[in-house]
């Protein structure tokens, strides 16, 4: 299980919800990178990238060829600049193979969160904390708080598939998230936590209407009538009509995942003691089940009793996470 510091905040430009993003890359079910896309009411991140690659590329036009061609074999991980199709790119050597006349680099590019295989004479290595004024476009992000599922049979005579817990994603649903991104549909991710690793865990959203979903799933058919059922819950009155979905609650829905209640439960009692709300308090029942309770502690404010409803929504979301998650529950809406 992923364990996170809930006592730290993210910083305040991290920690706004990040509209209008594509996946460019899926490294897994819930790992992915995602890039902004360019639009009219692009961030000031993406306005000041936007002329220091033009900077960029006017620089390389005449110094590239001045930089060294050849790359020793030792250099994965290395900071280069790229030349593909006309144009000049950041890039992360992955790796290096070495041919008889030349050389192939596996390249990613990091501000478009894609991969390029390319010849080594369109590469060069820069200097270490050359051309990073602007950070790097491409961000890596994990969807917060869910493990992976996997099929296995079940131990009785009528070898029946159930979903048990896995530490890795099963190529099904790695396939499925890849399926829903391949047509690059907008994004907004809400930041939570950094990991111990440096990688940051939220709420990804994207927008698609029914017919897109079942484009989607063209590949995986006996999947599309569950689906189907998820989104006409909210999307009745046009097949066209647009809605958003968070992804980690269809992976949960379609067993291809699974919530992490303790890193829930934390998040939910940190959530109550920012915001002022009565303590969240988790024991056990007697018959074994979980329980939760609020605190009887009372404040003199006077939005005392928004709070005390407010608390009362994140307990009985507690609540619902402990239980058999259901798509249709808000509770992640109401931990965020």
């Amino acid at each position: 299980m992923t364990s996170f510091d809930f006592s730290s905040t993210l910083p305040a430009r991290e920690s706004r919800m990040w509209k209008n993003y594509k996946v460019c890359l899926v490294r897994d079910a819930d790992t992915m990178w995602i890039c902004e896309l360019p639009s009219a009411n692009s961030s000031t991140e993406r306005k000041k990238f936007r002329h220091f690659e033009k900077h960029l590329n006017n620089f390389f036009k005449k110094a590239f060829n001045e930089l060294p061609e050849n790359i020793p074999n030792d250099e994965t991980e290395k900071i280069v600049i790229v030349f593909h199709d006309g144009q000049y790119y950041r890039g992360k050597i992955e790796s290096i193979t070495s041919q008889k006349r030349n050389q192939i680099v596996q390249v990613f590019l990091l501000d478009y969160g894609t991969v390029l295989r390319i010849d080594g004479s369109c590469v060069r290595v820069l200097e270490p904390g050359s051309w990073t004024s602007v950070p790097f476009q491409a961000k890596l992000i994990k969807l917060f708080a869910i493990s992976p599922l996997t099929l296995r049979y079940s131990p009785t005579k009528t070898l029946k598939l159930l979903p048990g817990k896995s530490s890795e994603w099963d190529a099904a649903a790695t396939n499925f998230v890849q399926n829903v991104f391949e047509h690059k549909h907008s994004v907004n991710f809400v930041p939570v936590k950094y990991d111990s690793d440096g990688c940051l865990h939220g709420l990804l959203t994207v927008s698609m209407n029914l017919s897109e979903w079942a484009s989607v799933l063209q590949s995986c058919t006996s999947l599309l009538p569950e689906l189907l059922e998820i989104t006409t819950k909210q999307s009745t009155s046009s097949k066209s009509e647009k809605f958003e979905k968070d992804l980690a609650q269809i992976l949960v829905h379609l067993n291809f995942a699974n919530y992490e209640r303790e890193v829930l439960e934390d998040f939910a009692r940190n959530k109550c003691g920012v915001q002022g709300l009565p303590s969240l308090q988790i024991g056990y029942r007697s018959d074994g089940r979980l329980k939760y309770q609020l605190s009887d502690s009372k404040t003199q404010d006077s939005n005392n009793e928004e709070k005390e409803q407010r608390a009362v929504e994140v307990k009985e979301a507690c609540e619902a996470i402990s239980g058999k998650c259901k798509y249709d529950e808000s509770f992640f809406r109401i931990l965020f």
